[in-house]
Protein backbone atom coordinates (compact mmCIF):
# COMPACT_ATOMS: atom_id res chain seq x y z
CA UNK A 1 0.00 0.00 0.00
CA UNK A 2 1.64 3.21 -0.96
CA UNK A 3 1.50 6.24 1.62
CA UNK A 4 1.48 9.38 0.31
CA UNK A 5 3.33 12.29 1.58
CA UNK A 6 0.02 14.75 1.68
CA UNK A 7 -1.74 15.71 4.71
CA UNK A 8 -5.08 14.83 4.60
CA UNK A 9 -6.20 18.63 4.37
CA UNK A 10 -4.37 18.73 0.92
CA UNK A 11 -7.62 16.90 -0.78
CA UNK A 12 -10.94 16.71 -0.62
CA UNK A 13 -12.79 14.08 -0.38
CA UNK A 14 -16.41 13.69 -0.83
CA UNK A 15 -19.18 10.27 -1.38
CA UNK A 16 -17.01 9.57 -4.89
CA UNK A 17 -16.40 5.69 -4.02
CA UNK A 18 -12.95 6.42 -6.19
CA UNK A 19 -11.99 9.18 -3.70
CA UNK A 20 -12.68 7.36 -0.49
CA UNK A 21 -10.80 4.30 -1.56
CA UNK A 22 -7.77 6.73 -2.49
CA UNK A 23 -7.75 7.84 1.23
CA UNK A 24 -8.34 4.44 2.28
CA UNK A 25 -5.11 2.80 0.20
CA UNK A 26 -3.12 5.82 1.00
CA UNK A 27 -3.08 7.28 -2.80
CA UNK A 28 -2.51 11.35 -3.43
CA UNK A 29 -5.96 11.25 -5.58
CA UNK A 30 -8.18 9.41 -6.90
CA UNK A 31 -6.45 9.88 -10.67
CA UNK A 32 -4.38 6.76 -9.97
CA UNK A 33 -7.44 4.57 -10.50
CA UNK A 34 -7.55 5.78 -13.92
CA UNK A 35 -3.88 4.90 -14.17
CA UNK A 36 -4.18 1.79 -12.66
CA UNK A 37 -6.96 0.85 -15.26
CA UNK A 38 -5.10 1.78 -18.09
CA UNK A 39 -2.11 0.13 -16.78
CA UNK A 40 -3.82 -3.23 -15.82
CA UNK A 41 -5.70 -3.65 -19.20
CA UNK A 42 -2.85 -2.44 -21.84
CA UNK A 43 0.68 -3.15 -19.53
CA UNK A 44 2.41 0.28 -20.96
CA UNK A 45 4.55 0.69 -17.99
CA UNK A 46 7.27 -2.88 -17.33
CA UNK A 47 9.96 -2.62 -14.71
CA UNK A 48 13.16 -1.01 -15.39
CA UNK A 49 11.25 1.42 -18.00
CA UNK A 50 12.21 5.22 -17.75
CA UNK A 51 9.09 7.62 -17.87
CA UNK A 52 8.37 11.43 -18.11
CA UNK A 53 5.31 12.21 -16.30
CA UNK A 54 3.45 15.78 -17.48
CA UNK A 55 1.34 17.32 -14.80
CA UNK A 56 2.61 15.29 -11.95
CA UNK A 57 0.95 17.33 -8.56
CA UNK A 58 -0.64 16.10 -6.94
CA UNK A 59 1.13 12.50 -7.11
CA UNK A 60 -1.54 10.35 -7.56
CA UNK A 61 -0.09 8.84 -11.06
CA UNK A 62 3.60 9.09 -9.70
CA UNK A 63 2.55 6.31 -6.86
CA UNK A 64 1.12 3.91 -9.45
CA UNK A 65 4.25 4.62 -12.09
CA UNK A 66 6.76 4.58 -8.94
CA UNK A 67 5.10 0.38 -8.15
CA UNK A 68 5.26 -0.63 -12.19
CA UNK A 69 8.98 0.45 -13.09
CA UNK A 70 10.53 -0.91 -9.47
CA UNK A 71 13.70 0.19 -8.60
CA UNK A 72 15.65 -0.76 -11.67
CA UNK A 73 13.58 2.40 -13.64
CA UNK A 74 13.30 6.46 -13.48
CA UNK A 75 10.80 8.45 -13.32
CA UNK A 76 11.41 12.58 -14.24
CA UNK A 77 8.34 14.70 -13.11
CA UNK A 78 7.24 17.52 -14.45
CA UNK A 79 4.67 20.30 -13.58
CA UNK A 80 4.23 24.42 -12.60
CA UNK A 81 3.23 23.75 -9.34
CA UNK A 82 5.78 22.32 -6.52
CA UNK A 83 5.73 18.68 -5.43
CA UNK A 84 6.38 17.21 -2.36
CA UNK A 85 7.30 13.67 -3.70
CA UNK A 86 7.65 10.54 -2.14
CA UNK A 87 10.76 9.10 -1.25
CA UNK A 88 12.37 7.13 -4.82
CA UNK A 89 16.20 7.08 -5.57
CA UNK A 90 14.70 6.86 -9.28
CA UNK A 91 12.70 10.09 -8.88
CA UNK A 92 13.18 13.36 -10.18
CA UNK A 93 11.62 16.58 -10.46
CA UNK A 94 10.92 19.44 -12.98
CA UNK A 95 9.47 22.55 -12.29
CA UNK A 96 8.28 23.81 -15.39
CA UNK A 97 5.36 25.08 -17.56
CA UNK A 98 5.04 22.48 -20.34
CA UNK A 99 3.45 24.75 -22.70
CA UNK A 100 6.83 27.20 -21.66
CA UNK A 101 9.39 27.43 -24.43
CA UNK A 102 12.09 26.58 -22.10
CA UNK A 103 10.14 22.71 -20.79
CA UNK A 104 12.58 21.16 -23.26
CA UNK A 105 15.88 22.64 -22.59
CA UNK A 106 14.95 21.93 -18.92
CA UNK A 107 13.92 18.09 -19.33
CA UNK A 108 17.03 18.22 -21.27
CA UNK A 109 19.11 19.08 -18.26
CA UNK A 110 17.62 15.66 -16.01
CA UNK A 111 16.73 13.43 -19.15
CA UNK A 112 19.91 10.95 -19.27
CA UNK A 113 18.89 9.21 -22.01
CA UNK A 114 15.58 8.37 -24.36
CA UNK A 115 12.73 7.25 -22.12
CA UNK A 116 10.15 4.49 -23.03
CA UNK A 117 7.01 6.07 -21.87
CA UNK A 118 5.33 9.91 -21.92
CA UNK A 119 2.54 9.84 -19.63
CA UNK A 120 0.50 13.12 -19.57
CA UNK A 121 -2.60 13.55 -17.01
CA UNK A 122 -2.13 17.56 -17.37
CA UNK A 123 -5.46 19.56 -17.74
CA UNK A 124 -6.58 22.89 -18.09
CA UNK A 125 -7.55 25.43 -15.33
CA UNK A 126 -11.54 24.99 -16.75
CA UNK A 127 -13.45 27.63 -17.51
CA UNK A 128 -16.69 26.27 -17.86
CA UNK A 129 -17.33 26.97 -21.97
CA UNK A 130 -16.47 23.57 -23.33
CA UNK A 131 -14.79 24.87 -26.33
CA UNK A 132 -12.81 27.02 -24.61
CA UNK A 133 -11.47 24.19 -21.98
CA UNK A 134 -11.06 21.57 -24.89
CA UNK A 135 -8.89 24.03 -26.94
CA UNK A 136 -7.00 24.55 -24.02
CA UNK A 137 -6.99 20.66 -23.71
CA UNK A 138 -5.56 19.85 -27.18
CA UNK A 139 -2.68 22.51 -26.75
CA UNK A 140 -1.48 20.53 -23.35
CA UNK A 141 -1.64 17.09 -25.64
CA UNK A 142 0.43 18.50 -28.47
CA UNK A 143 3.04 20.12 -26.35
CA UNK A 144 3.27 16.38 -24.91
CA UNK A 145 3.61 15.13 -28.46
CA UNK A 146 6.15 17.46 -28.96
CA UNK A 147 8.17 16.86 -25.62
CA UNK A 148 7.38 12.75 -27.05
CA UNK A 149 9.17 13.83 -30.03
CA UNK A 150 12.02 15.06 -28.28
CA UNK A 151 13.05 12.43 -25.78
CA UNK A 152 10.76 9.22 -26.65
CA UNK A 153 12.64 6.20 -28.34
CA UNK A 154 11.78 4.19 -31.14
CA UNK A 155 8.61 1.95 -30.24
CA UNK A 156 7.86 4.01 -27.07
CA UNK A 157 4.33 4.60 -26.01
CA UNK A 158 2.11 7.99 -25.06
CA UNK A 159 -0.77 8.23 -23.45
CA UNK A 160 -2.73 11.43 -23.05
CA UNK A 161 -5.46 13.30 -20.87
CA UNK A 162 -7.80 14.99 -23.86
CA UNK A 163 -10.95 16.93 -23.62
CA UNK A 164 -13.68 16.21 -26.25
CA UNK A 165 -14.11 18.80 -28.98
CA UNK A 166 -10.89 19.39 -30.63
CA UNK A 167 -9.06 16.20 -30.66
CA UNK A 168 -9.62 14.68 -34.14
CA UNK A 169 -6.54 17.09 -35.03
CA UNK A 170 -4.54 15.71 -32.32
CA UNK A 171 -5.47 12.14 -33.18
CA UNK A 172 -4.10 12.99 -36.87
CA UNK A 173 -0.90 14.41 -35.53
CA UNK A 174 -0.14 10.98 -33.40
CA UNK A 175 -0.73 9.06 -36.00
CA UNK A 176 1.93 10.57 -37.84
CA UNK A 177 4.20 9.04 -35.87
CA UNK A 178 2.78 6.33 -33.95
CA UNK A 179 1.92 3.15 -35.43
CA UNK A 180 -1.75 2.76 -33.25
CA UNK A 181 -3.83 5.36 -31.42
CA UNK A 182 -6.54 4.17 -29.06
CA UNK A 183 -9.23 6.11 -26.95
CA UNK A 184 -10.06 5.05 -23.61
CA UNK A 185 -12.60 6.01 -20.76
CA UNK A 186 -11.35 4.78 -17.76
CA UNK A 187 -13.95 3.76 -15.22
CA UNK A 188 -12.88 6.09 -12.45
CA UNK A 189 -13.39 8.97 -15.10
CA UNK A 190 -16.56 10.92 -14.18
CA UNK A 191 -19.45 10.21 -15.88
CA UNK A 192 -20.04 14.32 -17.04
CA UNK A 193 -16.31 14.71 -17.29
CA UNK A 194 -15.32 15.37 -21.15
CA UNK A 195 -12.22 13.99 -20.23
CA UNK A 196 -10.83 10.91 -21.75
CA UNK A 197 -7.10 9.33 -22.69
CA UNK A 198 -5.36 8.77 -25.98
CA UNK A 199 -2.81 5.73 -25.77
CA UNK A 200 -0.18 5.45 -28.47
CA UNK A 201 2.10 2.89 -29.44
CA UNK A 202 5.15 2.67 -31.57
CA UNK A 203 7.05 5.67 -31.73
CA UNK A 204 8.34 6.33 -35.41
CA UNK A 205 10.15 9.09 -36.41
CA UNK A 206 7.75 12.02 -37.81
CA UNK A 207 5.82 10.96 -41.08
CA UNK A 208 7.69 7.65 -41.25
CA UNK A 209 3.86 5.77 -39.45
CA UNK A 210 1.91 6.80 -42.53
CA UNK A 211 0.24 3.51 -42.51
CA UNK A 212 -0.68 4.49 -38.63
CA UNK A 213 -4.48 3.99 -38.12
CA UNK A 214 -7.00 4.73 -34.87
CA UNK A 215 -7.67 1.61 -32.65
CA UNK A 216 -11.10 1.65 -31.58
CA UNK A 217 -11.49 -2.22 -30.02
CA UNK A 218 -11.91 -3.08 -26.80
Amino acid sequence: MPTHPYPAGDVVYTKDPYQKRAKAEGYASRAAYKLKEIQQKYRILRPGHWVIELGSVPGGWTEVILQAIGSRGGLICVDQQPMRLPPSSGLLFVQADILGADCIDKLATVVPHQVDVLLSDAAPATSGISIRDSARSAELCFAALEISRTFLKPGGALLVKIFAGYEQVFIDACKGCFQKVRRIKPAASKKRSREYYLLCWGFEVAGRAANSKEDNSN
